[in-house]
């Protein structure tokens, strides 16, 4: 049986391949978040200082958000123990003609090459909350996949 980082990168290249399921109908919505639901209990997250390749990220996180793409976890501001900067290509999203209409900012960390979404408007595929940055869990050292 495969691991489950690999059941969920699998789920993940299927929702890639249905081009973010734009336009799916909301039971083929629900049924890829029901599928990375079941695998949320294969896993353990640390608890206190969260690291990406050794290094420190984050102080705590508040919840675990399951949603269409997968696994994220979200964060308040004050916990990120780094300033998030935008990333290359993106910087169009804090335009005032765009900001008004994006779902999210994408910034990414100074040493890391990861993606940080400030989530800018409620969305039907995951209970992201406007005003909370999110990381996938993935990158994450030290989570325990069974």
């Amino acid at each position: 049986m495969k691991g489950i980082r690999d059941y969920i990168q699998n789920i993940r290249k299927e929702v890639e391949e249905l081009e973010y399921l734009q336009g799916k109908s909301n039971n083929q919505i629900k049924d890829y978040i029901q599928r990375f639901q079941l695998s949320t209990c294969s896993l353990k997250i640390p608890d206190g200082e969260l690291t990406i390749n050794d290094i420190p990220v984050a102080t705590k996180y508040n919840r675990l958000v399951i949603g269409a793409h997968g696994h994220y976890l979200e964060f308040e501001k004050d916990d990120l123990l780094f300033e998030p900067i935008v990333e290359i290509g993106e910087e169009y999203r804090l335009k005032n003609k765009y900001s008004g209409l994006v779902k999210y900012y994408w910034y990414t960390h100074p040493d890391l090459d990861i993606k940080v979404y400030l989530q800018r408007q409620v969305v039907r595929y995951a209970d992201y909350k406007p005003g909370y940055y999110y990381i996938d869990l993935l990158v994450f050292d030290n989570v325990i996949f069974k």
